[in-house]
């Protein structure tokens, strides 16, 4: 049985974890397209039946970690990282959707035969939800603490499925219990979207609803499996989206986010009482139920982020750090690299991980780590990342690596380190000299960039010239782009390739090479805190929010509560924490969030929400795509300087304002004519 439930954990989406007891067995037995087929009467003459019905149901959700914008187990994914500012791809084959949507090669003809359209799905979905909720009571011998439990994860899995459809095509049709039948006529389908305002009270209200028969905690061995505490965050998630300015008539900001509510839904109403799809009047109050949201979370008690004690690898806090307190009140006393790269490349348990507030293992992040790894060792090589993303990371000592702004700032663009730097299990240098640029930078600096020269162990390969390798992307190097023979897209276009989810054993190449299995943290501890501080910094007045427990709690701009979450991330990344100018100044405290949220959840698909809900997306994704010169070559110094992407995918990228979401099928259009479609589409 435990060896079935670990197997299952690898290949199957969350709601598949949650067998009871005997049915682990039966339940893999049923194909997805025999459980469709399985007649009303049948699906609810016995616990098994039922069982099969909701899980096959819940078996068609998107695979969470599937970011990269190809395929996954589940013929799903994401626009994610290719289509936002952390990352750029030449892909536009088939199988990378995301690459023909970035190059304004998807439209609403054609959106419905790509991995990232959900919208059918998803109702798929919410109609056999409705079907058990309508026929539960027809199962016999099902306990009362079962019922309630199934109808639990029941509605979470609606409204799951609903917050899907509303993160990738905007608001939703709400059915309610209501079952449709299929293949009728038009006149039949008579129902328009709701605004999205309606769309999130509707799905926080069902999660609410749903969060006291879900189990506040499970076994390990069932990781995976949503908690109470994976809906409360998930509820935190949606209420910060609602509150940010793209979805609150501005939602307080200034320059070009403030006018985001108008600038892209201002003419986009309702036809049948003219209401904005997205409402255009500011409500701060939203902020205040985004902080209570998170508080909820961090008031469980149950959560934290992930720690590595220091040891005698640790390497020791830079002279000038301000304060060296021991963890939660400084960065000392951890290893700032291990605390946060442990968690992501399989070297931690995750299921003792107290960050995930709901993570899973998922095969697809530990398959699309290949597109990192040079061609020559089995690989793909060209998911590059961006030179922002290089520049964002802090400095060691937490200074700015582009804005030095004081003469003993210890970053530099010209020359180059000799030696070797080891700490906490990673090595800089030992092969060729490595650039200046990427010196002296944040732990989670290591954890996450691959740039020229960085050592790459592959230990599980046995085969000589296959491990301990020191890759280059320069077009005199052993991974630039002439040496991508066969396939002359599998190269990084940078300089960068993403290290995060890469372990030191890993390997694609070479005898014995294997890759440690990968978790996904669908909502970790850091997010929470992050968010937490966000709705408290966008607060101007004192607000009272009456929580679900009844008691009421007070939110209003405290500084002390804002530092004190912010800096629970920063310290745990071996930096300073929140200056009290970033404190006192609410625009210099959005500058110091984004930031955070860029670093900390780079390549965890948040970037691309992000700078949407924030009403920046056209500003942020505009901006010319910068590397190094990889026509330049290593032996003459000509690689090393900063230079715009100019290739043909990257002067064809496309930003619009239509492509905060994807459109809805033009199929789906005439089956209902009275659904809108999304604005520019």
């Amino acid at each position: 049985m435990k060896k079935t439930l670990i197997n299952l954990f690898l290949i199957i989406p969350f709601f598949c974890l949650i067998l009871i007891s005997q049915s682990c067995k039966d339940f893999l037995d049923i194909s997805e397209y025999s459980r469709d087929l399985l007649t009303y009467d049948s699906i609810f003459s016995n616990k098994d039946n039922l069982e099969a019905y909701l899980w096959g149901a819940a078996a068609q959700l998107p695979l969470e970690g599937a970011i990269w914008g190809n395929g996954s187990a589940q013929g799903k994914s994401f626009p994610g990282i290719a289509c936002s500012d952390e990352g750029f791809i030449q892909w536009i084959s088939a199988g990378w959707q995301s690459g023909q949507l970035i190059q304004g090669m998807i439209n609403a003809d054609n959106v419905a035969g790509t991995n990232m359209y959900i919208w059918d799905q998803m109702y798929k979905i919410i109609r056999k939800v409705n079907i058990l909720i309508a026929n539960i009571h027809l199962c016999e011998g099902l306990t009362t603490l079962q019922r309630n439990e199934y109808l639990g994860y029941a509605r979470f899995l609606r409204a799951y499925a609903y917050w899907h459809i509303l993160s990738v095509h905007g608001p939703v049709i709400l059915v309610g219990d209501q079952v449709y039948e299929t293949n009728m006529t038009p006149d039949y389908y008579v129902i328009e979207r709701a605004t999205y305002d309606e769309s999130v009270e509707y799905i926080c209200s069902e999660m609410e609803s749903a969060a006291p028969f879900i189990p506040v905690s499970v076994p390990i061995s069932y990781f995976g499996r949503p908690t109470r505490g994976s809906v409360y965050g998930m509820i935190a998630r949606i209420r910060l989206q609602h509150a940010s300015p793209l979805f609150n008539g501005g939602g307080g900001a200034s320059g070009d986010a403030g006018n985001s509510a108008r600038l892209y839904f201002n003419t986009w109403t309702r036809a049948s009482d003219g209401k904005h799809y997205v409402n255009q009047e500011y409500d701060e109050r939203r902020w205040a139920l985004a902080a209570y949201a998170a508080k909820r979370v961090m008031d469980m008690n149950t959560y934290s982020l992930h720690i590595y004690e220091a040891d005698l690898f640790t390497p020791d806090l830079p002279a000038n750090m301000p304060n060296k307190e021991n963890y939660p009140n400084g960065p000392g006393g951890i290893d700032p690299y291990r605390s946060y790269s442990d968690m992501f490349t399989g070297e931690s348990l995750a299921a003792n991980n107290p960050e995930f507030v709901w993570g899973r293992m998922d095969a697809s992040v530990r398959e699309y780590t290949r597109h990192s790894f040079p061609k020559e060792f089995g690989g793909y090589g060209g998911m590059a990342l961006t030179q922002k993303v290089v520049d964002a990371f802090y400095m060691a000592d937490g200074s700015d690596p582009v804005a030095p702004g004081t003469a003993d700032c210890p970053y530099d663009e010209t020359g180059f380190m000799t030696g070797i730097k080891s700490f906490s299990g990673y090595q800089l240098g030992g092969g060729p000299p490595v650039f200046n640029m990427y010196v002296n930078r944040e732990a989670r600096f290591y954890a996450c960039v691959g740039f020229s020269q960085c050592f790459w162990p592959m230990s599980s390969t046995t085969e000589s010239g296959k491990y301990n390798q020191y890759f280059g992307y320069a077009a005199d190097d052993n991974a630039g782009k002439y040496q991508s023979v066969g396939n002359v897209e599998d190269y990084t276009t940078t300089g960068y390739v993403s290290k995060k989810y890469i372990h030191r054993d890993d390997a694609f190449s070479g005898t014995n090479a294997a890759r440690l299995n990968k978790p996904f943290g669908i909502i970790r501890y850091a997010e929470i805190l992050l968010s937490y501080a966000e709705a408290l910094n966008n607060l101007t007045q004192t607000w009272t929010i009456e929580g679900s427990d009844g008691v009421e709690y007070v939110f209003s701009r405290d500084e002390n509560e804002i530092a004190k979450a912010f800096n629970l991330v920063r310290y745990r990344a071996g930096l300073p924490g929140l200056t009290a100018a970033q404190l006192a100044s609410k625009e210099l405290m959005f500058n110091a969030i984004e930031r955070e949220r860029m670093i900390e959840f780079l390549h965890e698909n948040r970037r691309y929400y992000d700078i949407r809900r924030w009403g920046i997306y056209l500003n942020r994704d505009s901006e010319p795509i910068e590397g190094m010169d990889i026509e330049g070559k290593r032996s003459d110094g000509t690689y090393y300087h900063r230079v715009r992407l100019n290739n043909l995918r990257a002067r064809s990228r496309v930003t619009d304002k239509k492509m905060i979401w994807l459109p809805i099928s033009t199929t789906e259009i005439k089956k209902v004519p009275t659904i809108s479609q999304n604005p520019g589409w």
